[in-house]
């Protein structure tokens, strides 16, 4: 038993149906790649690619995280930098304290310029006094024994504890508030003081300057973990633009070629009709 119907006619159907699926088929593939080339990236959803949208926003996120530990290391530089500066000018100051002391320790001096010594060296233990007052940063007395804690990664396991100074370096911590020098032996003990509180500052300028420079390496360690991140990421989700672009070019060209297709097999169906 034979199908109803006119075999032309069945035979144009399955035609025009394979042509109407090769249509929407390129059609679609067509949008893909525009999808891709106006977001620039070549994984939008998870239905493109599971396994690669759950890593790509995996490194993502460790790139941001990378990011905002970068920032906070950034931050702690800052501290003690200011830090730095602040016990820089209280070992300047100590420096002229030892000065005076070493000329109070001449015998040669009247009383009245052992008094002006003693005036100076008392103003200058409270000027240190207000240096370390005023070397603050968000209210944390940087001179004071100040310890800071610094999440500098991207793991809860990179939290890392800094001394910026130890112990307070107001003068009367570092022993020189009450120096004497009204005569030369009491010159001998005040000069004594001072060098003692001089070592103290200067082991606090090195200890700050080396924290510095170990938290510039950590900066430039950070910086290059985001770009391996990144690079890593960008190779998973991004797009390829000339690929994408010729990708699309060749769709367009068998979207031509395929709507030349039905146009040629409409005209066809027509010149059958005509000659019936």
């Amino acid at each position: 038993m034979t199908p109803s119907g006119n075999p032309n006619q069945i035979g144009g159907q399955q035609q025009n149906n394979q042509i109407l699926h090769n249509m929407s088929r390129v059609n679609k593939e067509i949008g893909i790649h525009q999808n891709r080339l106006a977001t620039g990236k070549k994984i939008n959803s998870a239905e493109d690619d599971v396994a690669g949208f759950v890593i790509s926003h995996t490194l993502q996120a460790r790139s941001r995280g990378l990011a905002t530990a970068m920032n906070n290391v950034g931050d702690a530089r800052v501290s003690l930098s200011v830090a730095e500066s602040g016990a820089t000018d209280v070992l300047g100051i100590l420096e002229t304290m030892k000065t005076k002391a070493i000329q109070a320790a001449n015998d040669t001096l009247s009383e009245a310029d052992r008094e002006a010594i003693n005036n100076d060296i008392s103003a200058l233990a409270e000027e240190i006094d207000d240096v370390v007052d005023s070397t603050t940063l968000n209210d944390i007395a940087l001179l004071s024994g100040a310890e800071i804690s610094v999440q500098s990664g991207a793991e809860t396991t990179d939290a890392e504890s800094v001394e910026v100074s130890s112990g307070d370096h107001h003068s009367s911590d570092l022993g020189v508030s009450d120096v004497d020098v009204s005569s030369s032996e009491d010159a001998g003990a005040a000069l004594a003081s001072i060098e003692s509180a001089i070592a103290t500052v200067q082991s606090t300028v090195a200890s700050l300057g080396a924290n510095q420079t170990r938290f510039a390496h950590k900066e430039n360690n950070l910086s290059q973990a985001i770009t391996h991140t990144e690079a890593a990421r960008s190779k998973i989700e991004d797009a390829d633009f000339a690929k994408e672009k010729i990708e699309e070019m060749k769709e367009k060209i068998k979207q031509d070629t395929t709507n030349a297709v039905n146009a040629q097999s409409q005209l066809s169906a027509q010149n059958v009709l005509n000659l019936l």
